[in-house]
């Protein structure tokens, strides 16, 4: 009896077709949501977009504990829905999407604003730009709902190391809510950053804000950002090392391990231990991913 043979074509699309799908052109990938959630909406919906031929899985992540992860994240193949519950101060977060590149895993990310009751997502005001002999002046900009709760705040200005030796000399006035200094006579303009940190009995951030002091050069300053507030690094975990603790971890759960935090990906292969990062191998990053919130 004659055998009915198929098509060369016909056998080998759907390892075309699998090859493709596990492949991801994450240049082309990006994150499509909301920079900043309005106090009005508790919650924004954030998608992969341009995923072109790419038909694996996405893995949700965001940059907060278990807590937040649980009750405040929710994820549906491309989307995901995330926001907290409003207090006092913006919130500043970043949410990931994990993609496969040739069976290892890699990221893309996008940060967010959530709008505090007393302080919004631009919460230092200023001019971005001052010329030598201007008065530099950086106020606390309060929501209007915000203005009778201000004093219950605790502030600190700070800068970083290289403005503290720019300004070093500079006569700079402070009181709670303000910073003033008079600009000072520079060859080249530069860059200067202005922290606050602001405190409640419960909650804390660090506020940042760029400004160009101009120069005789009269040149731009590079790199400036204002358009967010300092994401607070990912220092917590859920697990202190793999060995002990294979057969526990869940997705999102975060590994600290000689000095490193991994995120958990596929649950089912973090929880196999030749695919834990400490093998010797880079067989992890078909689980794992290290984690740079």
């Amino acid at each position: 009896m004659e055998l009915k043979r198929k098509p060369l074509a016909l056998l080998v699309l759907p390892l075309i077709f699998s090859a493709y799908s596990a492949h991801a052109n994450i240049d082309h990938m990006y994150i499509n949501g909301p920079s900043y959630i309005e106090r009005d909406n508790w919650s924004a919906e954030y998608s992969l977009e341009n995923k072109e031929d790419y038909r694996g899985a996405v893995h949700w992540l965001l940059a907060e504990n278990r807590f937040y992860r649980t009750h405040y994240f929710k994820s549906y193949g491309d989307t995901a829905i995330t926001g907290f519950s409003m207090g006092w101060l913006p919130h500043t977060s970043l949410v990931q999407a994990a993609v496969q590149d040739n069976g290892e895993y890699r990221t893309l990310s996008r940060k967010f604003c959530q709008e505090g009751f007393v302080l919004g997502c631009t919460p230092l005001k200023s001019k971005t730009n001052y010329n030598k002999g201007e008065i530099v002046k950086v106020d606390l900009n309060f929501m209007p709902e915000g203005e009778n709760k201000k004093d219950q705040l605790e502030t600190e200005w700070t800068f970083d190391p290289a403005t503290e030796s720019l300004l070093k000399g500079v006569q700079i006035s402070k009181d709670k809510f303000s910073l003033s200094f008079t600009a000072p006579e520079l060859q080249r303009s530069s860059k200067v950053t202005i922290f606050n940190r602001v405190k409640t009995p419960t909650n804390e951030v660090l506020l940042k804000r760029d400004i160009c002091l101009r120069g005789a050069d009269q040149g731009f300053c590079m790199d400036m950002d204002n358009a967010f507030n300092v994401t607070p690094k990912v220092t917590s975990y859920d697990f202190s090392g793999f060995t002990e603790n294979v057969g526990k971890f869940e997705k999102a759960d975060r590994v600290f391990n000689k000095g490193t935090i991994f995120t958990c990906v596929e649950e089912v292969k973090c929880n196999n231990p030749d695919f834990t990062p400490v093998n010797g191998s880079s067989k992890w990053r078909a689980a794992w991913v290290e984690t740079y919130f």
